[in-house]
């Protein structure tokens, strides 16, 4: 987003000293410590938000239309571990016991990365039964990182000062239905250090009625990786069938133009809508552009939305109409079945069934939809040629990667 004066913010000094370059100091040992497959995703998504993290530009907006939430991120033993029980969302700690961090053991080229995921309690007015990231609506003269750790303790116990959280930076901001200014802030657990923050986390029953995680590479593709247990939502998303497909969206209204709303079976949940939002963005700077088409055509950037909001707020004209809400529970908008829902589906998928070759397929895609590529995304074209699907596993090489310069 282009606003004078944006510049990124600075991190915060509790729960581990900085670096002069403005990192923290744990964040080296982490790094070590991570197999390396996952420690280069860490770096590349580190890179990104120091080059999209800023709040500075944002001044016109009130605390009250803004909001914050903290993706926390861990190295699991796998792809398709299940961090937290079902039943009853207790940790599994026999998943950690005699895990080693980095180069070291034999399963270091299974290890995944996780991002850990709440279920809203029932009882609230906004999204109850929704899956969501810790956060909340910023409280006066807090900055973005401070709201989003402050909710994350309140929500799940986060030990917010443990030296094994590592703080990674705030990414670029984000609108929901609502209309709500949201800052993602990405944070780490330091791999010898997860299992033992990881137990003490627990849910608020004031706000969360579940905690559980997702592997974020699984967001790469339509197609669930093998072995990824997938659940019907229990409480809520029951206005519709029962959703078979691994993913699915909707085109809805929105700010003159489109917003493709995706939802992602899980084992819990559906993720959609704002969080599924933050997890694409979060996945294609850890890896890559996912491997079919994230943004509607003619789909507003986010970039643009979040500008056109503090000028909004500059002309002292408030927040925007909300948008349709998918029918969760509680949500009047979202009661009726207002949109078609599309069962989502692979670039290679689609040029399988009609004769065409996939980048043919990616770059009309990509041409319908060239104001979403800049919502950034940061979509990464190209690594193949840099050869890092290597680190893929056998699910993901099936898939292709985005090359609208082909």
């Amino acid at each position: 987003m282009q606003v004078e004066g944006l510049m990124s913010e600075p991190p915060i000094t509790h729960g581990g000293a900085q670096q002069d370059n403005g990192l923290p100091s744990n964040l080296t040992k982490a790094l070590q410590d991570l197999a390396p497959h996952n420690s280069r995703a860490v770096q590349r998504l580190i890179t990104g938000l120091r080059q999209g993290g800023t709040t500075e530009g944002l001044k016109a907006v009130p605390h009250k239309a803004q909001a914050a939430v903290c993706a926390i991120i861990f190295e699991a033993p796998s792809l398709t571990a299940e961090i937290f029980s079902s039943s009853n969302a207790e940790f599994n700690s026999t998943l950690f016991q005699g895990l080693d961090g980095g180069q070291n053991g034999d399963g270091a080229s299974r290890r995944e990365l996780h991002v850990l995921l709440t279920t809203r309690a029932l009882h609230l007015n906004s999204h109850p039964g929704q899956a969501s990231l810790p956060g909340g609506k910023m409280d006066a003269l807090e900055t973005p990182a401070e709201t989003a750790l402050r909710e994350s303790e309140e929500e799940v116990y986060l030990p917010t000062d443990d030296e094994g959280l590592v703080r990674l930076g705030l990414g670029k901001p984000f609108i929901s239905k609502s209309t709500l200014l949201v800052h993602p802030y990405f944070v780490l657990l330091s791999p010898f250090s997860t299992s033992r923050i990881l137990s003490q986390l627990r849910p608020s029953p004031d706000e969360v009625s579940r905690i559980w995680s997702h592997p974020l590479r699984a967001l790469l593709s339509s197609e669930a990786p093998p072995g990824l247990k997938l659940r019907n939502p229990s409480t809520v998303d029951r206005h519709r069938p029962a959703q078979e497909c691994y993913r699915s969206f909707s085109d809805v209204d929105w700010f003159g133009g489109k917003y493709r709303l995706h939802r992602f079976r899980s084992a819990q949940e559906h993720l959609k809508g704002l969080t599924c939002d933050i997890l694409l963005y979060a996945v294609s700077l850890l890896y890559a552009s996912p491997s079919f088409n994230v943004h509607a055509p003619q789909q507003r950037t986010f970039d643009s939305l979040v500008e056109e909001i503090v000028q909004r707020h500059k002309r002292r004209q408030g927040r925007a109409s909300q948008r349709w809400g998918d029918g969760e529970s509680g949500d009047k908008q979202g009661t009726s079945e207002a949109f078609g829902t599309v069962q989502g589906r692979d670039w290679v998928a689609v040029a399988k069934d009609e004769g065409r070759d996939w980048v043919a397929i990616a770059k009309d895609e990509v041409r319908e939809s060239l104001a979403g590529l800049g919502n950034g995304l940061h979509s990464r074209e190209g690594r193949d040629e840099r050869g890092e699907t290597r680190e893929d596993p056998d699910w993901v090489t099936r898939r292709r990667r985005t090359l609208v310069n082909a």
